[in-house]
């Protein structure tokens, strides 16, 4: 076991705190400073507190919201604050114990600026208010437009670049700094609502707002606004009514999607929402708008058939025309009894009626040779100055998006020959950003292109769609972790969004040895989110969304061998929807998700896979009602025995259709046979609710979700003898215990361990929780892990593993753990009982090393006198002490109790801690010394 030395007593640790913050500090880290220090000075040593292995520095490549071009080739990129982007350039440096001690890169906080070959300008600091040492985000940047000499910034912050600004503030990209003259000052019309939402710019540069004003720049009562490109304090227009169309009418309107200019002064302007009172299949609407005045066309009507989608985004050629993308119903009908596919439409800025001759994408090439399935959507867009279309295009595979670059003409909407974009995997916050200019197109990337492993911002050719190779612009956060499984050796491995740990690329797999420590020869894995990942006879199966592994396709799921971690090019289903959980055997895989079919075959979202072939067994059909694509949540299958069991989330499908029913009787929990694929009829236990989370621990099944009773039993939490299938009614936990949803349950040696984020009312955060429940169903009220606000949400079911007797560890999306607070990203190891103390004590100067069981050394004293040093174990560990003795000492001899009895001389010291231990190390001044 390594030794957990997370906290040490406050005694004789004082006159560490100059040496190891003042290395700190000079790394820039001041927050990790006051973690370390808080850490030396806590209260006394609880079971819950985090121990230092696993310390992983865990990132991924971050989304971008927008780009915007300076006139010298520079790059503006939004990111969205410190808790997003955390680092730009070079991984942290790691120390011995991997722990990171730095940052050799620098800390973007919502904005920086890039050269023309993807590095960072330093010389453009403009932030948001925030510590950049911090996982503090003081707001976000939404949008930004540049013209000439300003960019104009829009979000929701308060200070920007060290100026009070109501989120609108103008940037001189000169001097680098806020211009102080120009501030519209917009005023909100409705509390807690952002006052202004959209901006556009014109080619004239006059700034357009649109958003819940109640003042703007000088003028009351506006929902939209002008301010010309010659006002100096941001002035608005006072010949512009932005009140037309727009405010207490019955074309009263909200713009959920923006307002958008023509590239030309004073030209086509347009607003896209919804109305305020609209019916549920209400269109979206297309206003057209005049820049001069404000007043609405009322002789132009979009044509509400062609824009039958959700729309993402627009863009407005110098004709005035406008692109809108977004993603089709499907509901509207052209004529020729063709149903509506449009996801992108040109609207004639004439007419407002389909542009003539335009196709709207309908033929869309092959892209890397995989299915072609319908495109329905469509994000972001860019013309180019020939009149060229870029899209980030988006292929539906069950519930899970395949995004690529696209190219069209613009006259036609027609893909343009020679260009092919691809697959960029989506991940999470993923907008779909892409911007055509005159050195080539730039797209918000993830972790694949191609065969060129990308950061969060590419180039591509415009011809061609390749990535332009030079171009390779890498920016961090904070990785999450959404799974793990125990290897049979007990080695850990954990699945999530990840493209680095402590500095070494992997790719959203990764190990942990038996002590905790990260393997850093374990780095093959998906080109995308992993949701689950299931050891099983020897092999790994991973399921998520991605698209590769490596350069081999693999779509949605793959298998690893568990050992060298190599990819089974052996077996290669083709699904095309998320598996969400997975279960088996040596012959057979069992698999329950929003997928509809199995290497083109239907199997519904319930599949049984040979783990040979990979081909589904087809008559293997449970007769479950209703499940069937759509059904994307079920995340809870166990086999056990020759039953497969199955629990349904929520058990109705999108249009509230029950999705289990046996007996007529609609379940949330099935029985099935795991060769003929028959509905036990005489199973069942009927939880009354959904259940979310399922684990099977070779022994019993363990339920947990919304359910509040169970087999007749009062409880939200259940457990199954697997031998017999009936439920233990002696295992209850009270429904005022777990809060009612859960998303992961693990049955350890140790204990059961319940996972679910709680929201916090007081502050509107959700917060990750782990339960730590006893055999008998009863919780451990004192094992309470702290976690802080998880910046990614639920990140999907997040995970509990065994580590060695008495350690679990947790993967999530948290950034910090624990009271006092640790950074901890996603990953963290915590004792299951209160752990053995170990206290040291050194007279002289010399150094400690204290290692446990042969691992490498991980807890020192550094240049330390005095104690005592409180150290904490788990029980049992054999430890092993080294002295180094400072230059001109000399060491003369350990002193112990109990274990640590026996060390005597000049050797290292080493025992097992079966018990609180007391060892102390004397080191004397050579020269005294001698003398004696």
């Amino acid at each position: 076991m390594s030794p957990i030395h997370g906290r040490k007593s406050r005694t004789g640790v004082l006159h560490m705190t100059t040496t190891i913050l003042s290395s700190v500090f000079k790394l820039g880290c001041l927050r990790t400073a006051l973690m370390l220090l808080g850490l030396m000075l806590g209260e006394a040593a609880i079971a819950q507190q985090p121990l230092p292995d696993p310390n992983l520095f865990l990132t991924r490549n971050v989304s971008i919201g927008a780009i915007a071009r300076q006139a010298d080739g520079k790059l503006l990129v939004v990111t969205h604050g410190v808790a997003d982007a955390r680092y730009l350039g070079v991984p942290p440096e790691i120390d011995s114990a991997g722990n990171p001690v730095g940052f050799s890169g620098t800390f973007p906080n919502g904005l920086l600026r890039l050269n023309a070959d993807g590095s960072r300008d330093a010389t453009f600091t403009v932030d948001l208010l925030a510590d950049r040492g911090s996982n503090m985000s003081s707001g976000d940047i939404f949008d930004i437009k540049i013209f000439g000499n300003f960019a104009y910034v829009l979000g929701n912050f308060s200070v920007i670049g060290g100026v009070a600004r109501a989120g609108l503030a103008r940037i001189n990209l000169t001097t680098n700094v806020v211009d102080a003259a120009w501030n519209p000052n917009p005023v909100r019309r409705i509390a807690n609502q952002i006052a202004v939402g959209n901006i556009a710019l014109d080619g004239g540069g006059n700034l357009y707002t649109f958003g819940s004003l109640y003042d703007i720049g000088g003028k009351t009562n506006v929902r939209m606004a002008k301010i010309p490109a010659t006002s100096v304090n941001g002035q608005a227009d006072a010949n512009f009514d932005g009140r037309q169309a727009t405010t207490n009418s019955p074309n009263d309107i909200v713009a959920t999607v923006g307002i958008f200019a023509a590239p030309v002064p004073n030209g086509a302007l347009y607003v896209i929402g919804r109305k305020v009172i609209a019916s549920a299949s209400q269109n979206m609407r297309v206003y057209k708008i005049n820049a001069l005045t404000g007043v609405q066309d009322a002789a132009w009507n979009a044509d509400l058939l062609a824009i039958d989608m959700n729309v993402n985004t627009a863009v407005v050629n110098a004709a005035g025309d406008i692109f809108v993308s977004g993603q089709s119903t499907g509901t509207s009908t052209l004529g020729q009894n063709l149903t509506s596919p449009y996801s992108l439409v040109k609207l004639s800025g004439v007419t407002g009626q389909v542009a003539s001759g335009w196709i709207g994408g309908l033929n869309i090439p092959l892209v890397n040779n995989l299915p072609n399935y319908t495109i329905r959507l469509h994000i972001g867009l860019s013309l180019d100055t020939a009149g060229s279309l870029y899209a980030t295009a988006a292929r539906f595979y069950g519930d899970t998006l395949q995004l690529f670059p696209a190219k069209y003409d613009a006259n036609s909407g027609l893909p343009v020959a020679g260009f092919n974009g691809q697959i960029i995997e989506g991940g999470n916050s993923f907008n779909g950003t892409v911007l055509a200019t005159a050195d080539g197109i730039y797209v918000e990337g993830r972790d694949y292109y191609g065969s060129v492993r990308s950061g969060a911002l590419l180039k591509l050719d415009a011809a061609s769609g390749a990535a332009v190779g030079n171009f390779n612009v890498n920016i961090k956060n904070s990785g999450f972790v959404s799974t793990s499984t125990r290897l049979d050796d007990g080695r850990v491995v954990m699945g999530g969004s990840f493209t680095e740990a402590n500095g070494v690329a992997v790719n959203n797999l990764m190990r942990f040895n038996t002590d905790g420590t990260f393997d850093p020869t374990f780095t093959t894995g998906p080109s995308g989110l992993v949701a689950n990942v299931k050891h099983i006879a020897g092999k790994l199966y991973a399921s998520g969304a991605f698209a590769y592994s490596g350069t081999a396709p693999r779509q949605l799921i793959a298998r690893y061998d568990a050992l060298s971690g190599a990819l089974d090019t052996t077996w290669s289903p083709v699904i095309d929807g998320m598996a969400r959980a997975i279960t088996g055997d040596a012959d057979n895989i069992y698999m329950v998700g929003g997928f509809y079919t199995v290497n083109g075959a239907v199997t519904r979202c319930l599949a049984k896979v040979s783990a040979v072939t990979g081909q589904a067994d087809l008559a293997w059909q449970p007769l479950l009602a209703n499940m069937s694509f759509g059904s994307l949540c079920q995340r809870a299958i166990a086999k056990v025995g020759n039953f497969v069991y199955v629990g349904m989330p929520n058990n109705q499908n999108f249009s509230g259709v029950p999705r289990i029913v046996v007996n007529g009787q609609n379940r949330s929990l099935a029985r099935i046979d795991a060769t003929t694929g028959q509905v036990d009829n005489s199973f069942d236990p009927n939880p009354n609710g959904p259940v979310n989370a399922m684990d099977f621990d070779g022994s019993n099944i363990y339920l947990s979700g919304g359910f509040t009773s169970i087999g007749g039993v009062a409880t939200r939490l259940a457990k199954i003898v697997g031998a017999t299938g009936t439920i233990d009614q002696s295992f209850v936990q009270p429904l005022t215990g777990i809060p009612n949803n859960p998303t992961w349950i693990r049955g350890t040696p140790a204990a059961i361990f319940v996972i679910g984020s709680e929201f916090l009312i007081t502050n509107q955060d959700v917060r990750p929780y782990v339960w730590k429940i006893f055999p008998n169903g009863s919780r451990d009220a004192a094992w309470l892990p702290q976690f802080e606000f998880d910046d990614q949400g639920n990140a999907f079911n997040s995970a509990v593993e065994p580590l060695g007797a008495n350690r679990v560890m947790v993967g999530g999306g948290f950034n910090d753990v624990g009271n006092p607070v640790r950074l901890r990203l996603g990953v963290a190891a915590f004792s299951t009982v209160a752990p053995t103390n170990l206290t040291l004590n050194i007279s002289g100067r010399g150094t400690v090393d204290v290692t446990s069981n042969g691992g490498a050394a991980n807890a020192q004293c550094f240049d330390c006198a005095g104690g005592p040093f409180v150290y904490e174990f788990d029980t049992a560990s054999s430890v092993t002490l080294t002295f180094r003795p400072a230059p001109g000492w000399v060491f003369v001899g350990w002193q112990g109790n109990n274990g640590a009895a026996g060390c005597g001389g000049i050797g290292a010291c080493t025992f097992t801690l079966s018990t609180a231990t007391s060892v102390s190390a004397a080191f004397r001044n050579s020269g005294n010394f001698m003398a004696q």
